[in-house]
């Protein structure tokens, strides 16, 4: 489903405008309901099958309880969808799919209109052999069978015995006779109707206007441009501004009541601020506006005292070479054994590099009866013989011969690490 979230936060057809697609969210619905029902023959799913086909098949009850788990999947699915998009459907909404492109427009004014699916449509050819009208939509990026989808909204649409404004069937019977009303041309009688259907239907906040509320309230106040003044005013609007759940319990519409307190809220503090303005005495509430308005611009914002301080700062502390931090200290480059000619002690394993260990041993002197027969014992001696050659040979420290994982092999021994 994440392609119809994505088309819902980038889809700017005929309005110009993210979350304002009201007349393509009929025309999503049934794309989505399309892909909820076959989402099991879609290619994601095909591991899934090979999991399933792997099932042995005298196990029936873990076979049914896999499947019930898929059942209620796909039903609650398909149960959400409905229910949040159903409302596209009914008799009030539905005539701003009439804006939606020419086929579907047609479709969904045969609906409207309670007639038979069209058997024409204006620069859409049906096929030679099924005689269905496939259409490649610009808008939703997908192939849409318009008989299937006049097949679908009969089925699903809500409130079929009424009937809708008569501006909307007014406009439904202009569309079956092919006029666009996706034209931005508003003379004339038809110009009129398109220019009521325009400013009734476009305006509508689509789905995503009242998804992630809490999500979309915290982008805008700190993600506005990345400007610090937008933030602060923004801030403060929303902080006084009644945007959780209604408390009556006879407001059963959280959209409604969210929309009509925040015009009640912001109406109030208006008219509070018009009242101090008729009553103010020596310019009072005018000086006081003036220094709000300074201080919430980008010349009296508080962020150019931290600028300011930055500035200073710098000026400071800026011919001074910063200390290098852990990350950037220098540290001494790791050399593979190939190149340095050691043997890690980590690579020496008790199949190819026992034996190795006793001629190197007996080479640095070790007595037959001090070597461990075992290969974790040898290595133990190594490393003792190797510090102490470290220290002598190189003028090691000790602290740093110790340190040492790796070994100059004195002997003739191959100690080989890999197997051959």
């Amino acid at each position: 489903m994440n392609k119809h979230f994505d088309w819902m936060q980038a889809c700017t057809d005929l309005t110009g405008c993210t979350g304002f697609q009201a007349h393509n969210i009929a025309v999503r619905h049934h794309l989505m309901d399309r892909d909820v029902k076959s989402v099991v023959a879609c290619d994601h799913m095909k591991p899934h099958h090979h999991a399933v086909a792997q099932w042995h098949v005298d196990d029936v009850e873990e076979r049914k309880r896999h499947l019930k788990k898929l059942e209620v999947f796909i039903v609650q699915a398909t149960d959400a969808l409905h229910k949040h998009f159903r409302r596209w459907l009914n008799v009030a909404l539905l005539p701003a799919g009439l804006l939606a492109e020419a086929p579907m427009a047609k479709v969904i004014s045969a609906v409207i209109m309670k007639e038979d699916c069209p058997t024409t449509f204006d620069g859409v050819d049906a096929n030679a052999l099924t005689q269905v009208h496939q259409f490649k939509s610009e808008v939703h990026g997908e192939v849409i069978t318009l008989e299937r989808f006049y097949k679908w909204l009969k089925q699903v649409v809500v409130d079929t015995d009424d009937e809708c404004c008569e501006e909307g069937r007014q406009a439904a019977q202009l569309i079956l006779q092919d006029i666009d009303m996706r034209a931005f041309d508003y003379v004339g009688d038809v110009g009129t109707l398109r220019l009521y259907m325009h400013a009734t239907c476009l305006p509508l906040a689509s789905q995503t206007q009242f998804v992630e509320r809490f999500v979309k309230e915290a982008k805008h106040v700190s993600a506005t441009d990345r400007s610090e003044e937008h933030r602060t005013w923004m801030a403060i609007v929303r902080a006084w501004t009644p945007l959780g759940r209604s408390t009556k319990e006879e407001d059963m519409s959280f959209n409604a009541s969210k929309i009509t307190a925040t015009i009640e809220s912001a109406t109030e503090r208006s008219s509070q601020h018009a009242l101090m303005q008729t009553n103010q005495e020596d310019h009072e509430h005018d000086v006081r506006i003036a220094q709000l308005s300074h201080s919430l611009a980008s010349a009296g914002h508080f962020k150019n005292e931290r600028i300011e301080a930055k500035i200073a700062k710098v000026d400071e502390k800026g011919a001074q070479c910063k200390k290098q931090n852990v990350a950037q200290a220098v540290r001494e480059q790791d050399k593979t054994a190939t190149v340095t000619g050691l043997v890690p002690y980590g690579k020496l394993v008790i199949k190819r590099n026992l034996e190795d260990l006793l001629v190197e041993l007996r080479f640095r002197g070790a007595e037959e009866e001090e070597i461990p027969p075992n290969i974790k014992g040898r290595i133990e001696l190594l490393k003792k013989h190797e510090t102490k050659r470290l220290m002598e040979a190189e003028n090691m420290s000790q602290r740093d011969a110790v340190k040492h994982r790796a070994f100059r092999k004195q002997s003739g021994a191959p100690f080989n690490l890999i197997d051959t």
